[in-house]
């Protein structure tokens, strides 16, 4: 009998944006990642780093200008 055939799987992630035009370098959220997928310094915009992003979104709640967001990703 042949296998039935796998569904396909949805290689879809989520993980953090920063809107770069709002940041103002606090660092708050690089303090918070626990992978490092936050570069940056401080008093300097920042960004994240998609591939080394686990969508764990512990960034999200310390950045008091709320200037990062989750994306679908692939």
């Amino acid at each position: 009998l042949p296998l039935a055939s796998a569904p396909a799987i949805d290689m879809k992630r989520s993980v953090a944006v920063i809107e770069e035009s709002l940041c103002i370098g606090c660092a708050h959220c690089l303090n918070a990642c626990p992978v490092d997928a936050i570069v940056g310094a401080h008093q300097f915009m920042h960004t994240v780093l998609e591939r080394e992003c686990t969508g764990c979104e512990l960034c999200l709640a310390p950045c008091p200008v709320d200037c990062i967001s989750m994306v679908m990703v692939r």
